[in-house]
């Protein structure tokens, strides 16, 4: 049988935290190599990798390049590219004076210099836009704009990041399709964008554009004691107290009602016999949840399971939470259009559903309908995130890997590697710390302060303009947003 050149089966991922952990000089091309990915060895005795973002010459020194070059485009000369890679107003903290266009800098700061301390709480993604929010409450999205998705606000220009406008300190946001939800500190949780299914949960399908509207249970009653909040495609759900409330469409039981007599629901209403829940997240038309009944850290799901999302052996359909396999001990969740993943405490990733891209990392492209260990990571991992054909995941080194398809680049992989169906770690990038995902795309905070992303960009999910960055297979630096 003939092999297609173009899809690696990445058997064996590389050990270690990457090759930023000391400074190696090299002396000839080919010692310049990080995991897949072949570099340059430069004029100044080390090695750079291909960077698109970089003007000019379209390469960036690895971090383990000495300081003052680690990280820095190249120049025509081989050196540092400060003069026309560097932050323009000559400062070593990328941040951007009104005069530049954000397209300007392409990147070219030092990723590490006098990095000041990480103050974004955490990530959030959509299908098209992403939003990331600060430990003082004040949030920035990006991406597609309509229906006042962006926290109810317009961006300047395409792709530009804005500052969301209520609720009020979040502690938490979620993203769905065409709408944003988040829990503020008060713990009211707050919804604005497209309403069509009622996944505002205001009572009516009124579009909230330019405000946020308060999540209820009744006409009378909003939500009180939101935990935690998880946005589907046009479903969201809440955690209160252990027990789970959830509001929006209902056609494949995703509100935990049963669908043969209730395809929607424009209020919040109680899943039954939920006790105890944690970590609550929400894929397209499902959700999941942490318990310790019947045992510590077991996983239960609900809603679209046609796939074997839900994680159990017949997949199917389901308005009441089942099982997820015999899992243990996990710890964290994450969720996709049709899979799901949990991370345990050893920090193992299992990942169950449809798995037609290989994005699971166990080798093949078959769906697994309870959850399967991802193979070939020999290091912990500490975040996950699910998309529509990839997964991706933070080891504790901070290197990211992802696994899956890399149409638009959505591995951080070169673009002539079309698939890997095992993790394969993105090349010369290190220092992440949270990661997001939506159907294309994906961002990660890094220990600095500073947002990148990577893959599709049709609607501005890379904070680029789309019609001057259709896609980027190397992570981009987001513009526009400062930390702290």
């Amino acid at each position: 049988m003939r092999r297609l050149t173009s899809l690696v089966l990445a058997l064996v991922a590389n050990a270690g935290c990457g090759v930023g952990d000391k400074i190696y000089h090299c002396d000839a091309t080919h010692g310049c190599q990080n995991g897949a990915q072949p570099g340059v060895c430069e004029p100044t005795g080390y090695c750079s990798f291909t960077d698109l973002g970089c003007v000019g010459v379209p390469r960036r020194y690895g971090s383990a390049a000495p300081d003052g070059i680690a990280r820095f485009c190249v120049s025509a000369t081989g050196d540092a590219g400060l003069g026309d890679a560097g932050p323009l107003d000559g400062s070593l903290d990328g941040s951007m004076t009104d005069a530049a266009p954000p397209d300007a800098m392409r990147d070219g700061a030092p990723i590490d210099a006098a990095p000041p301390s990480n103050c974004w709480s955490n990530l959030a993604a959509g299908p098209e836009h992403m939003c990331a929010w600060k430990s003082n409450g004040t949030y920035f999205c990006w991406g597609n704009p309509m229906n006042g998705r962006l926290g109810a606000r317009q961006p300047a220009g395409p792709g530009q990041p804005v500052q969301g406008a209520a609720p009020p300190s979040p502690g938490s946001l979620s993203l769905g399709d065409e709408f944003t939800c988040g829990v503020a500190s008060d713990n009211d949780l707050w919804c604005a964008g497209g309403n069509g299914a009622g996944q505002l949960g205001d009572g009516t399908n009124m579009e909230r554009a330019t405000s946020f509207v308060k999540a209820r249970t009744s006409s009378t009653a909003t939500i009180a004691g939101a935990q935690r909040v998880a946005a589907g495609f046009d479903h969201a759900c809440t955690q209160i107290s252990g027990a789970i409330y959830c509001w929006g469409n209902n056609d494949r039981g995703q509100v935990g009602l049963n669908p043969g007599t209730t395809t929607s629901s424009l209020y919040a209403v109680q899943v039954a016999g939920v006790t105890g829940a944690r970590g609550l997240q929400a894929g397209n038309h499902h959700n999941c949840y942490i318990t310790d009944s019947p045992a510590a850290g077991s996983v239960w799901c609900f809603g679209r399971g046609a796939e074997g999302q839900l994680g159990t052996t017949t997949p199917a359909d389901s308005f009441t939470p089942v099982r997820a396999g015999t899992l243990t001990g996990v710890t964290r969740l994450a969720l996709g259009s049709y899979g799901s993943c949990a991370l345990n405490g050893s920090g193992e990733v299992y990942c169950w559903g449809k798995n037609t891209t290989g994005r699971f990392g166990v080798g093949d492209m078959s769906n697994h309908p309870t959850p399967t260990k991802m193979l070939g990571l020999t290091v912990s991992i500490t975040r996950i995130a699910v998309s529509d054909d990839s997964v991706c995941a933070i080891c504790t080194c901070g290197n990211v890997w992802c696994a899956g398809s890399n149409d638009r680049g959505r591995l951080g992989q070169p673009l002539a590697t079309t698939m890997a169906l095992m993790p394969m770690q993105i090349p010369a990038f290190d220092g992440a710390v949270d990661i997001a995902a939506g159907y294309h795309n994906a961002c990660i905070t890094r220990t600095n302060g500073e947002i990148w992303c990577w893959g599709g960009n049709d609607a501005g999910e890379l904070g680029r303009d789309p019609a001057a960055v259709a896609q980027s297979a190397t992570p981009l630096r987001l513009m526009g947003v400062s930390c702290p």
